[in-house]
């Protein structure tokens, strides 16, 4: 009840409301400039052969980001 007698609102939100058209190039263009660290928040990287430890590891909830890597 409180969500209706205090007019709350849920919202979802897919990649964290971002404009994936708009706002995934500018991303990438912040990266390459050295803008953007995101190699800082990226704690696990996965060859392309170990992608369901990877899905394991994200669904179980492991801190941090991990990279599928494809080469």
């Amino acid at each position: 009840t409180d969500i209706t007698r205090n007019e709350k609102i849920i919202t979802g939100s897919i990649y964290g409301s971002a404009c994936s058209d708009r706002d995934f190039l500018l991303y990438a263009e912040k990266y390459l400039e050295g803008i953007l660290p995101v190699d800082l928040i990226i704690g696990r990287h996965y060859k392309i052969d170990q992608i369901n430890e990877g899905i394991g590891d994200m669904l179980k909830g492991k801190p941090g980001r991990g990279i599928i890597s494809f080469d």
